[in-house]
């Protein structure tokens, strides 16, 4: 949560100084400017071929505040690669 520090209009939406600001995500990725003209309750995996802004679809969050399990994975994954290579030996089988 934000706090809004002085009062402001965004885009015909008014906050008043001192109210908290909730980022709404569900908003966001359910907003058919971005994903329509198709309903986006609807699983239409064309709609996924346009080239969109890359902070339409945010699932782990960004900047400082992103999910923490999502490096998590990533290290996870480089250290099995490294247990795999330490452990098996990679030969030429011919062509």
């Amino acid at each position: 949560t934000r706090e809004c520090y002085s009062s402001t209009s965004i885009c015909g939406y008014s906050f008043e100084k001192g109210s908290i600001i909730q980022p709404d995500l569900l908003s966001l990725h359910y907003n058919i400017d971005l994903w329509g003209p198709e309903d986006p309750n609807d699983f239409v995996p064309e709609r996924h071929a346009v080239k969109r802004h890359p902070m339409a679809w945010i699932p782990f969050g960004v900047g400082p505040r992103n999910c923490v399990g999502m490096r998590f994975a990533l290290t996870e994954l480089k250290m099995i690669l490294v247990r795999l290579l330490k452990t098996y030996s990679i030969i030429n089988c011919g062509e």
